[in-house]
């Protein structure tokens, strides 16, 4: 290690994947430009099933993209349409092949309890066909619901039901599990 290289980047908090790679590339260069990262550090995209292709990944790759965060949330297509996902569990499934194929060798995918629609058993199958995949990591959460999005708005209206808290704390206990 080098003391005081970075160690660490991370392009989280929305869909970074939705960039053009030739931009991931551009920002990773000024990065690398700008500040002293270590050669080995550990630079992360968090991606949307729907948005990969393998010239996407190839490129992320070649800029020393070596880590991925995949928003999967579920592999439930009843729990994803709820929500407004643009991928299904199969192409949820598809990513992480692709992303394995594309030299990807760590790896994690998020899932997301308390969905509208869901219920414990299809949390258990959840938790259940993102062990089968073999990540290297998993980040499980409660459903949060933030002011001003469509999910907000259509709870607020009724039009959408979200589990109720006890059911959410039975998801957490199996999170915990």
């Amino acid at each position: 290690d080098v003391p005081g290289a970075v160690s660490s980047v991370f392009f989280g908090g929305g869909t970074p994947s939705l960039l053009p790679p030739d931009e991931l590339v551009r920002i990773v260069d000024r990065i690398r430009e700008s500040f002293d990262v270590a050669p080995d550090a550990e630079i992360t995209v968090e991606m949307n099933p729907g948005t990969l292709t393998p010239g996407k990944l190839e490129a992320y790759r070649k800029a020393g993209v070596n880590r991925a965060s995949v928003g999967v949330q579920s592999f439930d297509n009843e729990e994803l349409e709820s929500i407004g996902r643009v991928h299904d569990a199969d192409e949820a499934r598809a990513a992480v092949a692709m992303l394995r194929a594309a030299g990807f060798d760590n790896l994690s995918l998020d899932l997301i309890a308390g969905l509208p629609v869901q219920k414990i058993e299809t949390w258990r199958r959840n938790l259940e066909s993102a062990i089968a995949l073999d990540p290297d990591h998993l980040s499980l959460y409660l459903l949060e619901l933030h002011p001003g999005t469509k999910l907000a708005r259509d709870v607020e209206a009724g039009r959408v039901v979200r589990p109720d808290d006890d059911v959410a704390a039975e998801m957490y206990d199996e999170m915990v599990d």
